[in-house]
């Protein structure tokens, strides 16, 4: 693996190896996070653009015809810190690919016409996004623990984007100090260096904004009730915790695993067994100054006590197997199946070219730096009990517990039982 920072600020990582395909990622570290409030959702219109026209492709389906003769895929996504464009390829096809995406993200064509198409479809995918009641949920606790920091960012509202707009911003993003440029596969690493390179040296390097680092102040439980005419319950519970920089990640990368990141989780095993759940599971998150542990689950809702019992039944297991964890060390054999898990897992997906490059793309977007493959499975192995408890006695605390439910049929009694199930955290 090679990694380096160019003196213009460009970075660029290039992992080969004996993959039979390759892969490249342009990161532009301004996302979601980084947007005024008027100009809402304009990042990921920026990325929507870098499929249509560009500089040498006429039209969309020029640019489609051209990867479909490569045999890749053009593809990209938008998270709060991250605009990305990415291609898989074959890799005697590299100069072809190469042409491709640094056209589609340097030189894509601004016509008035594409980007009110391109709000259009934004809208469309937003409408499914928030079909989605854990996506509604996700966006409620984010809206609860970050308020006015930009990771609350839920709704994209395209409406009042011209296309001078999106002109501007794209002038003020595609500066060589915030993109990285990650490849894998089987790649000729002296020749992708050396395009990067040429395609930004005549770009100056931009101004530099930090984002307002978060704060944590939440000195008190939120609890969050969405009425909605569904067949099923559903509940998050979320805690704030971290950067990505903090070598506590690790031991809640291991605890994540142990409570509901895997089958035979405490969280999954105990509500599958009791019939309370179809699935149920935990997840985290980080960003460089702050993350959060999530735990998710779902019930049917036939508009009975029984199925409310069921919710209340679900909220008091979770609650109990986070404070068992806080007042008891993690079993041995518990530890040793997180980690064997971990490893095998981490393993499997480095057989992807697109998560190794995502994983070091949002590694050095985090912390300005890679960590390889093995020095993450290394520090995931160094864990061990005691940190787990000190862990989860430091974040699952009531104060910081972020509670959000969706379903209708809940009276104001009922939503009291739920309030009182975490009392005792």
């Amino acid at each position: 693996m090679h990694f380096e920072t160019l003196p213009n600020g460009l970075k660029i990582l290039l992992a080969p190896s004996n993959a039979e395909s390759a892969f490249i990622a342009i990161g532009i570290t301004h996302g979601l996070r980084s947007e005024p409030p008027e100009l809402s959702g304009i990042s990921h219109l920026l990325e929507h653009l870098f499929f249509e026209s560009s500089g040498k492709f006429k039209s969309r389906l020029a640019k489609d015809r051209y990867v479909d003769q490569m045999g890749g895929e053009l593809n990209g996504f938008t998270s709060h810190d991250l605009i990305c464009a990415h291609l898989s390829f074959d890799p005697s096809k590299t100069n072809q690919a190469l042409n491709l995406i640094f056209d589609s993200v340097i030189r894509p064509r601004f016509n008035r016409a594409i980007i009110e198409k391109e709000k259009r479809v934004l809208q469309i995918e937003e409408a499914g996004a928030f079909d989605d009641n854990d996506h509604v949920l996700d966006a409620v606790i984010r809206q609860s623990m970050f308020p006015g920091t930009g990771l609350e960012h839920a709704f994209e509202a395209t409406d009042g984007i011209r296309l001078w707009h999106l002109k501007r911003y794209h002038k003020k993003v595609i500066r060589p100090n915030r993109i990285i440029v990650v490849a894998t596969g089987n790649i000729d690493k002296e020749k992708i260096r050396q395009r990067i390179i040429n395609e930004f040296d005549s770009i100056n390097p931009g101004y530099e904004k930090a984002n307002t680092p978060f704060v944590l102040t939440q000195k008190k439980s939120r609890t969050t009730f969405i009425p909605a005419h569904e067949k099923s319950f559903h509940c998050i519970l979320s805690f704030p915790t971290f950067g990505y920089d903090d070598p506590r990640r690790y031991a809640m990368t291991v605890l994540n695993n142990i409570i509901g990141g895997r089958n035979s989780s405490l969280l999954y095993g105990r509500l599958r067994r009791m019939g309370l759940v179809y699935d149920s599971m935990s997840h985290i998150w980080h960003w460089p100054d702050t993350g959060y542990f999530q735990v998710c689950a779902s019930c049917r809702n036939n508009k009975s006590q029984r199925d409310r019992n069921r919710l209340f039944e679900i909220i008091e297991q979770i609650i109990s197997i986070l404070r068992k964890t806080k007042q008891e060390l993690i079993s041995k054999e518990e530890l040793i199946l997180a980690k064997d898990n971990l490893t095998a897992k981490t393993n499997q997906l480095f057989d992807d070219l697109e998560y190794e490059a995502k994983f070091y793309l949002g590694q050095i977007t985090q912390i300005g730096k890679p960590i390889s493959q093995k020095e993450f499975l290394r520090d995931l192995n160094q864990v061990n009990r005691v940190s787990l408890r000190t862990l989860a006695q430091q974040f699952f605390v009531r104060e910081h517990l972020n509670l959000a439910v969706l379903g209708d049929s809940l009276s104001t009694k009922d939503k009291k039982n739920i309030i009182s199930l975490y009392s005792n955290l």
